[in-house]
């Protein structure tokens, strides 16, 4: 097997395998507060036009944290919040889809 393209595949698939099993307890593991807080309890991740919002202000605008501290924390992540939109769409609040997204990351 002189395919060097079979050979990057295997070498994908072993690497993918040993990373799942290496982190596998962290897929179940609940998250936390601060996550549970910037994903599914953000007004911006759970509205259906939050997608749009959020590539227009503060990363933290819906995990009320400015409302919190009284602070403009100035984070501008539009791609990280777009895809916890995404993710919500498909995972709603089940901890182990974005547990194992934060793995392959």
């Amino acid at each position: 097997m002189n395919n060097p393209r079979a050979h990057r595949i295997i070498f994908f698939v072993l690497l993918l395998a040993a990373v799942l099993l290496t982190f596998r307890h962290g897929i179940d593991t609940k998250m936390s507060y601060d996550g549970r807080m910037v994903i599914y309890n953000n007004p911006l991740v759970t509205a259906p036009d939050g997608i749009i919002r959020m590539f227009q202000g503060d990363f933290c605008e819906g995990c009320r944290v400015e409302a919190q501290i009284g602070l403009t924390l100035g984070f501008y992540r539009p791609l990280a919040n777009a895809l916890f939109w995404l993710e919500y769409r498909f995972a709603g609040t089940n901890d182990a889809i974005y547990n194992f997204d934060q793995i392959l990351f």
